[in-house]
């Protein structure tokens, strides 16, 4: 199944105050598979056209009791203006330039997980934490401190998506410093 993918598997039922964080949410997959096991989810994607594609997903797929949230900014470890490179077509956006695939440029604003998370304070009990940010990974959890703290289970893709390089070392080292001990990647 899709969580299968973040490494992420035996997914127990949710309960209503139980979230689900999804960073790099694209079409909203995984947000939606987390909905239908009974969590709520916040979706962290700014690719506007991917955004309109997880609203319509969702919209489409999921009636249930659980609250979905779409948050349409880049999750970084500041808060500016950077530069984003939108390939959605290709299931691509990043603020890394794909070698892959052509991509038009935007300006998006980023800001922290930690600052995204801190303007729903009805989110408290925060189960998982899946990310898929195209090659910002290290930079997503830099910013993420007062989040990772309230986290017990953690999916990353950490492919090749730098610029053709992982990123499976420098987000080990940063769970490994945020008390994380057993990590697969």
């Amino acid at each position: 199944d899709v969580s299968n993918r973040y490494g992420l598997v035996d997914i127990p039922q949710g309960h209503e105050d139980s979230w689900a964080i999804d960073v790099g949410a694209f079409m909203g997959e995984w947000a939606l598979h987390m909905l239908r096991k009974g969590y709520n989810v916040l979706s962290i994607e700014p690719d506007p056209a991917a955004a309109v594609c997880a609203r319509k997903n969702i919209s489409q797929h999921y009636h249930g009791p659980r609250k979905w949230i779409l948050e349409q900014r880049v999750a970084l470890d500041t808060n500016k203006e950077v530069s984003f490179f939108s390939s959605a077509q290709n299931a691509d956006g990043s603020i890394f330039q794909s070698t892959k695939h052509p991509s038009h440029l935007l300006t998006l604003q980023a800001t922290t997980l930690d600052d995204i998370i801190s303007t729903h304070p009805y989110i408290h009990d925060i189960a998982y934490l899946k990310m898929d940010a195209e090659g910002a990974e290290p930079e997503v959890l830099d910013g993420a401190s007062n989040t990772l703290a309230r986290i017990n289970t953690i999916g990353i893709d950490a492919g090749a998506e730098r610029q053709g390089e992982n990123t499976i070392i420098p987000c080990r080292e940063r769970l490994l410093r945020h008390g994380f001990v057993d990590i697969t990647i």
